[in-house]
């Protein structure tokens, strides 16, 4: 048993509420420092170095940088107006404006409780206002926000690419094709809705070619400039992290000179936001890599691989396994530890089942992006819930729908991985 002291640690502190990057720091700590003779702390710390010097565990700070520009430059408000002359004459408009807002800011801001956040002060009191329930937009705002995440340049793709030693390159690509799924089923369910209770449109008309295309001129930096980022990692100009550096060069340049929301003076304020965003997230990392060392030192992911192929050799019966254990731990553990926590065990474990580590990747990110929705502990549930003063009980009667379609996208996927690698193989001349 003294192998797995150290993740009954992490159990035990979590449980007691010690944060979670706290909690793999003292086990890793306890079991390279006492339980094991093998492998000496100070070794520990020399891997721990050499692994997060590379350029690549930048990325994620410079994105968080871009995505804090963006949002001070307002762009979300271009995007909504876009938004509106694509949607706005559908029945429940401002629902599906809401949708297709997420999907699009997932590109901006990258971040599903600021994406939330931000269309809970923006967009929530107007569907209210409109005769939404509280209820309905508060839960369509969590849900969607979901979607953001999984846009590039998503924090959860470039996590578990850091983890799972994977290219942020290939994940960004696989991102793309899930989300555009994720975004259609949310807009079925806002149209179900919508039928049901008679909720206008914002548009007594579809917006003309002339309203469309202003709309998009006002909007276009935003969509310029992840755009630019693909193109230019797809072209081979620069490198994913480089792409972060070119994203903070544009938002700054649209920000300033362009949209003139931002003033020069303000940057100092917005670069020690986005250190305490990034630090908190870098400390997560940094404890789940060395979490991880302790793991992969002892074989446990190959240990529990080995104990579950005498269960099942069949990849798809390991994928149901994950996820149902996935959904479960989500209704407990918010989903960025969660996602930090899981893929130094599970992903050795999907290597040796032959299972695709893009594929994997994005499935699992889904699947820990659902448990935000659920009680007790639904993350993206509080945090929506605690900014527009939606009860709980209200929130779930309309959120269950918005899981169900996720988890049928879920399935999907699953069961066609080939669905999410058919970017990143038709870029990178991969096999799915």
């Amino acid at each position: 048993m003294t192998p797995y002291i150290p993740v009954l640690f992490v159990l035990v502190l979590m449980f007691l509420g010690v944060p979670v990057a706290v909690s793999m720091l003292a086990a890793s700590i306890l079991y390279f420092g006492f339980l094991t003779d093998g492998y000496q702390l100070t070794n520990m710390i020399q891997t721990l170095v050499t692994q997060i010097m590379g350029l690549t565990k930048m990325a994620g700070a410079y994105f968080v940088i871009a995505g804090i520009m963006m949002n001070y430059g307002r762009i979300t408000e271009r995007l909504m107006n876009f938004c509106d002359a694509l949607v706005g004459h559908r029945e429940g408009a401002l629902g599906q404006i809401n949708v297709v807002l997420s999907t699009l800011n997932g590109g901006v801001c990258s971040s599903a409780s600021a994406d939330a956040a931000l269309q809970c002060k923006i967009l929530v009191p107007e569907m209210t206002k409109h005769g939404y329930p509280l209820a309905f937009s508060t839960a369509i705002t969590a849900a969607s926000s979901l979607i953001a995440p999984i846009i590039p340049p998503g924090g959860s793709l470039i996590n578990y690419a850091i983890l799972a030693e994977v290219s942020i390159g290939q994940m960004f690509f696989a991102g793309y094709i899930p989300g555009a799924m994720l975004c259609i089923a949310q807009m079925i369910v806002v149209a179900f809705y919508a039928k049901k209770y008679h909720w206008k449109s914002t548009r007594d008309r579809r917006a003309t070619l002339k309203e469309v295309f202003v709309a998009l001129k006002e909007a276009i930096w935003s969509l310029i400039m992840p755009l630019t980022m693909i193109i230019g990692i797809r072209s081979g100009w620069f490198t994913p992290t480089e792409g972060g550096l070119v994203m903070i060069v544009l938002s700054t340049f649209v920000a300033i000179f362009v949209y003139k929301n931002v003033k020069i003076r303000e940057i100092p304020a917005m670069l020690k936001e986005a250190a305490y965003s990034f630090g908190g997230i870098m400390l997560l990392i940094v404890t789940s890599l060395l979490f991880g060392n302790y793991l992969n030192w002892e074989r446990i992911p190959q240990n529990l691989t080995a104990m579950l192929m005498e269960f099942t050799t069949s990849p798809v019966v390991f994928m149901i396994i994950v996820n149902l254990l996935l959904l479960f731990l989500g209704m407990f553990v918010e989903g960025t530890p969660l996602l930090l926590i899981m893929t130094p065990l599970l992903a050795p474990m999907a290597k040796l089942y032959g299972v695709n580590m893009v594929a994997f990747g994005i499935i699992i990110i889904i699947n820990i992006a659902m448990g935000s929705l659920t009680p007790p502990f639904g993350g993206m549930m509080y945090i929506t819930c605690g900014i527009t003063g939606c009860s709980i009980p209200a929130f779930l009667k309309y959120s269950w729908a918005f899981l169900l379609v996720m988890a049928v996208v879920l399935v999907i996927l699953i069961a066609f991985p080939q669905i999410i690698t058919f970017l990143p193989s038709m870029v990178y001349g991969l096999g799915g």
